[in-house]
């Protein structure tokens, strides 16, 4: 009789785990990191619920301002390894309780990179064909870092 209910206690912690993962992400942040993510995710929310009435922006801006969004919150939920690393230099990478400072930084510098596309959106679509050396520079990072920010989700 004991066999059966250990099993489902392994299932029910076992799905416990899952929804934790699913709704942190793979870390469990405390502190100043969870309330970021929270007050984040709660303004993320409140634009895209003040859109249709409130805020009138043409969708370049709507798109560029969701992807900020959505890629800040993915570098400070999501750690850049899965497995728990123990050793080794890059050990610190793999943390679930604790958002390092190359996150935040990753973190800033991607949300930054998608919103230059609303910052300058009236400049690059007047420089259609001859591109500036910083359209460049923020095109690129854009591209490396929501390639990274897609490994980790």
């Amino acid at each position: 009789m004991d066999e059966p209910e250990t099993r489902r206690d392994e299932g029910v912690e076992e799905a416990r785990r899952i929804a934790e993962e699913a709704e942190f992400g793979a870390r469990a942040p405390s502190g100043f990191t969870k309330k970021v993510i929270y007050g984040v995710a709660a303004l993320w929310s409140l634009f895209q619920l003040s859109l249709p009435k409130l805020i009138l922006l043409p969708s370049v801006y709507i798109r560029a301002i969701h992807l900020a969004f959505a890629i800040f919150l993915v570098y400070l939920s999501y750690p850049a390894f899965k497995r728990i690393r123990t050793r080794g230099i890059l050990a610190f990478l793999s943390s679930r309780q604790k958002v390092y400072l190359i996150d935040w930084i990753l973190a800033i510098l991607a949300a930054v990179s998608a919103l230059y596309l609303a910052i300058d959106y009236e400049g690059l679509s007047a420089r259609q064909g001859s591109p500036l050396m910083r359209d460049i520079i923020f095109g690129a990072m854009l591209v490396i870092l929501l390639l990274e920010a897609a490994r980790r989700s």
